[in-house]
């Protein structure tokens, strides 16, 4: 049970959907080969330990 007031950090979207497109990706690909494909399993992890370090050597062009 999630806590009130509580929410998914922008991040863990970002997780969801790099995941999630990494499945159709294959999904697509299977299809067009024609191989069959009974399920896909995704699992995404990340190295948060830098997340809150900030970069200041931008480039802008």
């Amino acid at each position: 049970m999630v806590a009130r007031g509580s929410a998914p950090d922008p991040h863990d979207y970002f997780d969801i959907a790099l995941g999630t497109c990494k499945a159709i990706t294959v999904q697509m690909y299977a299809k067009r080969k024609e191989w069959p494909l009974e399920g896909i399993t995704v699992t995404v992890q990340r190295d948060d330990s830098q997340e809150k370090r900030v970069s200041t050597n931008w480039t802008w062009y």
